[in-house]
């Protein structure tokens, strides 16, 4: 194979053409170099290659020239290249090992390495806006969409003032720490914050940053920014659902329980443990020596008929003892599961509410309207009480007994 025309080449090629001595060091360069590493031809003469090579690449590269023999071709490799002020590039290469040395050819496609990143990013995030910051140059660049999650106009700078003077009074201090953190830690970030944009709309942004560090500094830092406000939104009205019914489940003082048919064996919420006002669960070792004597033989009727009926509900109530040795009477909701063949309870999952106050006050209205109706009954003349609207509340039996007698029907009953 006869020796590459080099120079009759490289004045016509805007590609990184080099030829290497042994060692890797340049013997000759074209003029893209020179942009690329502000140093004249002579100056990058004798200059490592291995020097320009992005810290992660640089065994690699090693490695495959080491391997490589007399006129040995690889093709379509990668490689970055770091420039003048870290400035850095992706590049698509192809060698030769020549008797003196090699010949290089690299292509800049940092554009679509950058596009390709963008891409895979939104398949992953949605709609997005692209960023990237030069830390070196302190120069930042944003794609269109980063102007349209912030509002901005598209002259307004691109920089880091601009961004956090839009942050969130609230969230000021721990962005700017996290930011901080980025370049200590040199480590991405992955956050949600609030903003105000300059047409005064409250927003809920993610932003994503990921530091390219080489040799053990950052050179470059990438990002996307993302509007995730209606997101927030929904999450922040499911959370306050939540609280809703916890705040719910707390105020009618329920304990949850779960019953094993075929162990014998219950498991309680602590909740349920504070209902009774035990000090631990320790001491809870079957409801029954907790229900009062006189609803035991009416609660167990209702738990073994319960757990034959069809579907899959079952509903009980019974007074507990609690602290104190006090009484207090308890309502229960629980869901059934049933056997394989849909035939047999084994097992129940449900709620121990505390009706306490409704079963007393509707005991009270009870005996009263007990005592009114006594009342009606002793006395010595027919009594009716009506409502407002003239329907009939209360009669003495006599009444009621004239009414069925005469008109068919009990006044009292068919209201």
């Amino acid at each position: 194979m006869k020796d590459f025309d080099f120079y009759s080449f490289a004045s016509h090629c805007d590609d990184y053409l080099a030829v290497l001595d042994n060692d890797l060091h340049f013997v000759e360069v074209n003029n893209v170099w020179v942009s690329f590493l502000q140093l004249t031809e002579e100056k990058i003469e004798g200059k490592s290659l291995l020097e320009h090579v992005f810290h992660e690449d640089l065994d690699g590269f090693k490695s495959l020239t080491t391997e490589m023999r007399l006129d040995d071709f690889k093709s379509n490799q990668r490689l970055r290249l770091l420039g003048f002020g870290n400035n850095f590039i992706h590049t698509q290469f192809s060698i030769r090992k020549t008797e003196s040395g090699f010949e290089l050819l690299l292509r800049d496609v940092s554009q679509e390495t950058e596009d390709a990143m963008v891409v895979q990013k939104a398949a992953q995030l949605g709609d997005l806006g692209a960023w990237s910051h030069d830390p070196v140059a302190d120069k930042s660049y944003w794609n269109e969409v980063v102007y349209h999650i912030y509002d901005l106009e598209n002259d307004a700078p691109m920089d880091h003032k601009t961004v956090v003077g839009l942050y969130h009074p609230d969230d000021m201090d721990r962005m700017l720490k996290v930011i901080e953190a980025l370049y200590e830690k040199q480590k991405g970030y992955d956050e949600i914050t609030r903003i105000i944009t300059p047409k005064n709309s409250l927003k809920w942004i993610r932003v994503v940053a990921e530091p390219i560090v080489n040799s053990g500094e950052i050179i470059w830092i990438n990002g996307f920014v993302q509007d995730v406000t209606q997101r927030q939104q929904l999450l922040q009205s499911l959370q306050e659902s939540i609280e809703q019914k916890d705040l719910a489940l707390k105020g009618i003082k329920s304990g949850v329980f779960d019953h094993n048919l075929i162990t014998d064996e219950i498991s309680y919420s602590p909740d349920f443990i504070d209902m009774l006002g035990l000090p631990n669960k320790s001491q809870l070792k079957t409801l029954n020596d907790f229900i009062h004597p006189e609803d035991i033989e009416g609660a167990a009727k209702r738990f073994f008929d319960g757990i034959k009926k069809p579907g899959n509900y079952y509903e009980n109530h019974f007074r507990l003892k609690v602290a104190k040795g006090q009484y207090r009477h308890y309502e229960v909701y629980g869901w059934r599961k049933k056997d394989k063949e849909g035939v047999k309870t084994v097992r129940i999952v449900g709620n121990v509410v505390d009706v306490h106050e409704r079963v007393v006050a509707e005991q009270k209205q009870k005996g009263y309207l007990d005592q009114v109706e006594a009342l009606l009954n002793n006395g010595f003349v027919n009594t009716v009480l009506l409502d407002r609207d003239g329907r009939v509340l209360m009669a003495d039996s006599e009444s009621r007994k004239i009414g069925i007698e005469e008109y068919g029907s009990d006044a009292v009953e068919s209201n």
